[in-house]
């Protein structure tokens, strides 16, 4: 069918939940944050969890862009992707924040995602600094000024990203 087509969303509900191979139920989760039904959701997040439950990420490194990835990382990165479309932090900041509310794995599509999801229990996290092992946002200076600053909307971590380099430093 078309890009969102929302007749397709039965079969990518069966594929997502159901097929054996991780990249057909990863791509169906794109597919259905494309789409744009909530009723993904839920779905998806189960993906999400599977993958970090798993320990696939494990391996991966923090700013890992190499290609291809493993089926299941892949799958991982897709589902996180549609569930920011979906704007389902709900669903999503369960799957890769732990209890203490830190990230589960410190690689660079779940940074993108805690930027792109406009909840306050992810500025919580980047005000406390709890963001060790996060792309971008790990290092002890880095959580230092995001201590100090205290973001609350997503300009203010992109600026703060954006001056975090030695030059700009002393403007901070």
């Amino acid at each position: 069918g078309l890009l969102g087509d929302k007749a397709a969303v039965p079969a990518l509900l069966t594929a997502l939940t159901s097929d054996a191979s991780p990249l057909v139920r990863g791509r169906a989760a794109e597919a259905l944050g494309l789409i744009g039904d909530p009723s993904a959701a839920a779905p998806i997040g189960a993906l999400v969890s599977g993958v970090v439950a798993s320990g696939a990420l494990a391996s991966v490194h923090a700013d890992d862009m190499g290609w291809p990835l493993a089926p299941d990382v892949e799958a991982f990165r897709l589902g996180v992707y549609a569930l920011v479309r979906l704007k389902a932090a709900d669903v999503l900041l369960p799957a890769i924040l732990d209890a203490d509310g830190r990230p589960r794995s410190g690689w660079w599509p779940v940074a993108f995602a805690l930027r792109r999801t406009d909840d306050p229990r992810t500025y919580e996290m980047f005000t406390a600094g709890r963001t060790s092992g996060l792309f971008q946002f790990k290092s002890d200076g880095m959580r230092d000024i995001l201590k100090r600053f205290k973001p609350d909307r997503l300009e203010h971590l992109t600026a703060l990203n954006a001056l975090y380099r030695p030059g700009p430093m002393a403007m901070i």
